[in-house]
């Protein structure tokens, strides 16, 4: 038994379209007599007459005109197939370097988890550090996308394309031992006393600056296991987004430190952005990582 192959439906579908099997032939890159027999193979295997050939062409049966239509729209899936195989080993042999404000790090493991299941082959780094930082490095070609914190998009970069993912609440972290940790949410006035830790970037230091010259910093440190710490055991109080303090293993898991909401009247608005090259927009690995943090974070 003859099966019918790929080549036997490309066949009459050009000759279908030039209306010659020496042109379809000439198209091809074929000898008339391969495409003949191409065609007389798939025309017995089928039991049925495709066309009806003669010195001036070759013109289609109304049977063969379904069966050209039906291989028509199997050669469009199996180019499909071709492309979505194309993009798959694209995306498998990329590498990608990514950067992010801490809070979301819990978030993008999770997205690079399943993207590593998906497409093995797909090298992908991630790094933590501040804002400023991080769009310098993107800027520079270190970073392919970097996620940070925001009140705006920063003009000072005109090569960038900054996405907006979700605005951010000002939330405080406090150890489930304080007082605050009843409360639904907190303003100033209830901080007056407190001391704080901090992440140390440019932006959280402009949203407690919004407390007043009185603010009592403990100590600023990129070292979220310090943050922690401080935090848990009721020396200090932490200020961030709601959004940055979720992606921490230890708000996660709920027990011992409690989110709350701060009401700053007149605060600026903090935006979480993806920031990449305005040249990358189109990125195929970009566009995923992205979607799917995007999905993750709503």
């Amino acid at each position: 038994m003859t099966l019918v192959n790929l080549e036997q439906l490309e066949c009459i579908v050009e000759v279908a379209r030039c209306g010659s099997l020496t042109r379809a032939a000439q198209n091809r890159l074929m000898t008339v007599a391969g495409v003949s027999r191409a065609i007389s193979l798939l025309e017995q295997e089928l039991n049925m007459q495709i066309f009806i050939r003669s010195r001036s062409g070759a013109v289609q049966t109304p049977e063969g005109e379904l069966i050209i239509q039906k291989a028509k729209n199997i050669l469009k899936e199996v180019q499909e197939l071709r492309i979505e195989a194309q993009n798959y080993n694209g995306i498998n042999n990329a590498k990608i370097r990514i950067g992010t404000i801490p809070g979301p790090m819990g978030l993008l493991v999770d997205v690079l988890v399943q993207l590593k299941k998906d497409y093995p082959g797909l090298q992908l780094e991630i790094i933590e550090g501040g804002t400023v930082d991080l769009l310098r490095e993107v800027s520079d070609g270190s970073l392919d996308l970097a996620f940070i914190l925001l009140s705006s998009m920063n003009e000072k970069y005109p090569d960038l394309y900054f996405e907006e993912i979700i605005e951010g609440g000002l939330v405080i972290g406090v150890s489930k031992q304080s007082p605050l940790a009843a409360k639904q949410s907190v303003t100033p006035d209830d901080l007056r006393n407190s001391s704080f830790v901090l992440y140390d970037d440019k932006y959280i230091a402009n949203i407690v600056a919004q407390l007043g010259d009185t603010a009592d910093v403990l100590f600023r440190t990129n070292h979220v296991e310090a943050i922690h710490r401080a935090v848990r055991e009721n020396l200090a109080v932490t200020i961030a987004t709601d959004f940055s303090l979720k992606g921490y293993p230890w708000i996660k898991a709920g027990a011992d430190i409690t989110m709350i909401p701060l009401l700053i009247t007149d605060a600026k608005k903090h935006y979480l952005y993806g920031v990449r090259k305005a040249e990358n927009t189109s990125h195929k690995v970009l566009n995923i990582f992205m979607n799917r943090v995007g999905q993750g974070i709503k």
